[in-house]
């Protein structure tokens, strides 16, 4: 069970599987709303016929999986986070963003807002080496190395 919800709520995806999950995403709700229009002669019958079922268990589904399966996941993936996740998501609630956002969320790249790590070398050139430093000789690593040179 943990499996299988796991594989539908994955806590990263890829763009190959967002692209796939989101094609899947788009032909099944075409494919129902093509359904509720074609239920009634007229667009009347179907709004009747919709008025008839509660309207979270039509909503609530795709809600729950256009953002806990596709958008989030792929947030996620691209290195996103705290406000702007925010910010993802309402863009994704307005139906005139939505279409725009998920189309720019295929074609970035995996970790493409991800804060980038220092590399111990760095942090090691960046020490003092000597322990009579002081608090302003770490000024020097702002300088141009050959001012440095001259200095040393």
């Amino acid at each position: 069970m943990l499996a299988a919800l796991r594989l539908l709520f994955p806590k990263r995806l890829g763009r190959r599987s967002y692209a796939i999950r989101l094609a899947a995403f788009m032909a099944a709700t075409f494919v129902i709303a093509l359904w509720l229009f074609v239920q009634g002669d007229s667009p009347n019958n179907a709004l009747l016929f919709l008025a008839r079922i509660p309207w979270f268990i039509l909503i609530a589904p795709f809600v729950i999986l256009q953002y806990g399966s596709i958008l989030f996941p792929r947030l996620r993936d691209t290195g996103v986070h705290g406000p702007f996740m925010l910010v993802s998501v309402v863009a994704a609630s307005i139906p005139g963003t939505s279409l725009p956002l998920l189309v720019i969320l295929l074609f970035v790249p995996t970790d493409a807002f991800a804060p980038v790590p220092v590399p111990p070398e760095r942090v090691a050139a960046a020490s003092p080496k000597s322990s009579r430093s002081t608090p302003t000789s770490t000024s020097t690593l702002l300088r141009p190395a050959a001012e440095k040179t001259k200095t040393a």
